[in-house]
């Protein structure tokens, strides 16, 4: 008999830092990947372990591709500086969409310790700075927000990772989680370390319809 077929995980973000850890990661473990990727961007190498499919976010019939074979899904998107695109909702809508037409029942989904309120897991700095951040960014923190009650609201087996300030250290396996972890203005956690709990969620799930706090 031959193998079996590998854990399929469907990809949408693979491009920026914490997807690129995802994918080094999942390609580690024995994982195939199918990342959705725009023109001009890149997964990185490994031939025969990532599936490549070109598009955009907007564009339901490439994330529909993205996600055919898939066991689970990551979406790890996002703005980048200078913060200007406002989209994460949309696509998230649309990817939700698809994974119901598709049967797909997980997602695992990365927003941020400042989105939403939290008032058991943010402490009173973080807060304030998350109060900052609204009315400096307000149409980024209202799509953020929307982005999480979308996927709340899916159906479907999610999980939302909150993680606080992003670094690019290595894989500590002494980071901590939880709905209950209480996280500080200058809290921080490895994408690294994000990468690795966001494939132990998708292969064997703990936190189904919880927001997860993280920290290093």
């Amino acid at each position: 008999m031959g193998d079996a077929r590998p854990f399929t995980l469907a990809l949408f973000g693979g491009s920026g830092a914490t997807g690129r850890a995802i994918i080094d990661q999942a390609v580690q473990g024995r994982i195939r990947i199918r990342g959705l990727v725009r023109e001009g961007s890149s997964l990185g190498g490994y031939d025969g372990e990532v599936i490549r499919i070109k598009g955009s976010l907007s564009d339901a019939q490439a994330i529909a591709q993205t996600l055919e074979g898939a066991d689970a899904v990551s979406i790890v998107i996002g703005p980048r500086p200078p913060y200007r695109d406002v989209f994460c909702a949309t696509a998230t809508g649309l990817i939700l969409e698809a994974m119901r037409r598709h049967g797909i029942t997980r997602v695992v989904c990365q927003t941020g310790a400042m989105i939403g309120d939290y008032p058991a897991n943010q402490s009173s700095l973080l807060k304030r700075m998350a109060k900052l951040f609204q009315r400096q960014r307000p149409a980024i923190s209202r799509d953020r927000v929307e982005q999480e009650r979308l996927i709340r609201t899916s159906g479907l087996e999610w999980t939302l990772i909150k993680p606080p300030r992003l670094t690019n250290g290595p894989r500590s396996k002494r980071f901590k989680s939880g709905d209950d972890l209480k996280a500080g203005l200058l809290s921080s956690v490895s994408r690294a370390d994000v990468a690795a709990f966001t494939l132990d969620e998708v292969l064997s799930p703990r936190h189904i319809r919880e927001a997860v706090f993280m920290a290093g």
